[in-house]
């Protein structure tokens, strides 16, 4: 029985998982199935309901990833310590959630030498904010700014923050005066809704994150490079998370690695275009 597994969103068209994970698993020699499938959040519980003994595996994205954890029976620590999830594995009929955004973020810092910070600025307060929040900890920042146009929207990772131990502010966006320029700068607001985000020019010194990869460059990372600054695209961010997610569907756990992953990696980065040691161009 070939193994099913797919991506779920909305949209769902723009979507580099396929290419990923279809790259992966012909690197390891496995004839399994990854698609693409449009589901909204109010037609995720219906969907997962639906699933048959041939599905192996799920990875979401907007806007489902803080919906999973409830319609799923077992969540991993940072699902319980987060609230979002962008992985399910389903095994012996049980739903297990994971988050891969988080050691995607680290790992694709770490890639571009950015592996020690004190202080983190995050654009936005959805999913992907919380998990750079996340990440950023873990990488040393003991201070975060979140910068946000609604601060009501932002409570939830703001909380997170300070639960780390944390020393977090929300400023208003348009507002935003930096006391200092920070270690790294991370944009998680969509890209059709971030091109013209006010943002003061001093933070061009410090490297940003940009979680959104299409179109590519986004208008807020062409700012960045236009000044000469340096830019982390979202696309490493995504393939490192998809290794993750490769690694759960296979093994069954997140921290076991693969044998000869990183031919693996080189596949899957191969597969979108993606050279390391370069800017990326799709």
């Amino acid at each position: 029985m070939t193994e099913q597994l797919a991506i779920l969103g909305a949209p769902i068209g723009h979507s580099r998982s396929p290419q990923l994970h279809r790259a992966a698993y012909r690197a390891l020699g496995l004839d399994w199935e990854y698609g693409a499938i449009e589901v909204h959040e109010q037609q995720l519980a219906g969907f997962l309901d639906g699933l048959d003994a041939r599905w192996r595996g799920l990875s979401c994205t907007m806007p489902l990833k803080k919906a999973i954890p409830g319609l799923v029976d077992e969540s991993s620590p940072l699902v319980k310590l987060t609230g979002v999830a962008n992985t399910i594995l389903l095994t012996d009929g049980v739903r297990r959630a994971y988050n891969t955004d988080i050691e995607g973020i680290r790992r694709a810092l770490a890639a571009q030498g950015v592996d020690t910070l004190r202080s983190v600025t995050i654009f936005g307060a959805g999913a992907t904010a919380t998990s750079a929040v996340i990440a950023a900890h873990s990488a040393g920042a003991s201070t975060a700014v979140l910068v946000v146009r609604d601060p009501e929207r932002a409570a939830e990772t703001a909380a997170l923050a300070e639960h780390l131990g944390m020393n977090v502010s929300t400023k208003l966006l348009g507002a935003y005066d930096p006391d200092s320029v920070p270690d790294l700068v991370v944009n998680t607001v969509p890209a059709a809704a971030a091109g013209e985000l006010p943002h003061p020019a001093e933070l061009y010194s410090a490297p940003l994150f940009e979680a959104s990869y299409d179109p590519w460059p986004t208008a807020f990372a062409r700012r960045w490079l236009d000044a000469g600054g340096t830019v982390i695209p979202g696309i490493d961010m995504l393939i490192e998370q998809a290794l993750i997610q490769v690694r759960l569907f296979v093994t069954g756990d997140p921290g076991t690695a693969m044998d000869d992953e990183a031919a693996v990696l080189t596949a899957m980065r191969a597969s979108v275009g993606r050279d390391p040691s370069a800017p990326w161009r799709p």
